[in-house]
C-alpha cells in the first residue's frame, strides 16, 4: 500500500507538473517554488521511509526463516 499510495502516485504528480509547466510558471514567486520543492521533500521523504519499511521487512522475514 505504502508503495503505491506514496511512491507511484508521486511519480504521477511529476508527469502531471510536467505536463502543465506552463501554469505553474505563470504562479508568484512563493506558490511557484513551494509548487515545486515541497513535492520533492516529501518525496525524497518517502523514498527514505519506505526503505526502512523494507529493512524491517527483511529482518522480519529472515526470523521467520531462520525458525
Amino acid at each position: 500500500t505504502w508503495l503505491v499510495a506514496r511512491i507511484i502516485l508521486f511519480m504521477y504528480l511529476f508527469y502531471h507538473m510536467f505536463v502543465h509547466y506552463d501554469q505553474i510558471k505563470k504562479m508568484n514567486t512563493f506558490g511557484y517554488f513551494l509548487v515545486l520543492i515541497a513535492p520533492c521533500i516529501i518525496f525524497v521523504m518517502n523514498v527514505l521511509w519506505f526503505s526502512k519499511i523494507l529493512k524491517g521487512l527483511k529482518k522480519t522475514m529472515a526470523k521467520r526463516h531462520a525458525e
